[in-house]
């Protein structure tokens, strides 16, 4: 119970945080366009999708590496966030309206994003971390959806990231944040994927060469 209510007021405060550009508009219909909805219900989706998280133990955070990742996962967060701010303020200056196919195309890519994530924090359960040092009696997850793709989580977030785009209409904050934030996965991948292949040697590398990092083979 006591679960369900914190992620009820987390859901509560991460739309306020999300939405807050929209009280510089002062049209009340902006606030009920489908568009809006629909982002609404992704965000609260991809919320939820990381609910099993762990964010640290006593086992992890020391390394120079643990501290990199926790600095890049915090940037990305606030890349993420400038990127939703960017796009509902090109999308309140507009004059033109998104098209039903686009709201509904973007809702879906948010959805599958967060259905992705979600089955990727499942799985892996307390080694899904944002440090990357493994823990000592952590083991090399290869089945499930970590047969497909090896990083299925950041394919998820990428894939909302996208679909929030769609909903929006969202083009210069589109164009502005997402090259930033490939360049932030890119740099937390190889980070992860160096701690991995020294704690799993050959097993990792042979894992790398048969499965795709955020894409299947």
């Amino acid at each position: 119970m006591r679960r369900t209510a914190a992620l009820l007021l987390g859901a509560g405060l991460n739309l306020c945080l999300s939405f807050a550009p929209l009280a510089l508009f002062s049209h009340e219909s902006h606030w009920y366009r489908p568009e809006y909805v629909v982002l609404a219900i992704g965000l609260t989706l991809l919320l939820f999708a990381d609910a099993g998280e762990r964010k640290s133990t006593s086992a992890r955070g020391s390394t120079p590496a643990d501290h990199r990742a926790l600095r890049l996962a915090r940037v990305t967060g606030l890349v993420i966030l400038a990127f939703v701010w960017s796009a509902l303020w090109e999308r309140g200056i507009a004059t033109s309206f998104v098209t039903v196919w686009q709201v509904a195309c973007g809702g879906a890519l948010i959805a599958l994003g967060a259905v992705l994530r979600a089955m990727a924090v499942r799985q892996l359960g307390e080694q899904f971390v944002t440090e990357v040092t493994p823990d000592p009696g952590s083991r090399l997850v290869r089945t499930g959806i970590y047969a497909t793709m090896r990083h299925p989580s950041e394919t998820g977030l990428l894939l909302a990231l996208a679909g929030i785009a769609l909903v929006l209409g969202s083009r210069w904050a589109t164009l502005g944040a997402i090259p930033i934030f490939t360049a932030l996965t890119w740099m937390r991948l190889r980070l992860e994927e160096e701690a991995l292949r020294a704690k799993f040697g050959p097993s990792y590398g042979d894992y790398c060469r048969e499965v795709g990092a955020i894409w299947p083979r």
